[in-house]
């Protein structure tokens, strides 16, 4: 589900909503 070509930088977004902004 969350896996996007970025996984180093969507696991650090999962936890903080910075992904959105």
């Amino acid at each position: 589900m969350e896996t996007s070509p970025i996984s180093p930088m969507n696991e650090k977004n999962t936890a903080q909503p910075q992904q959105r902004e």
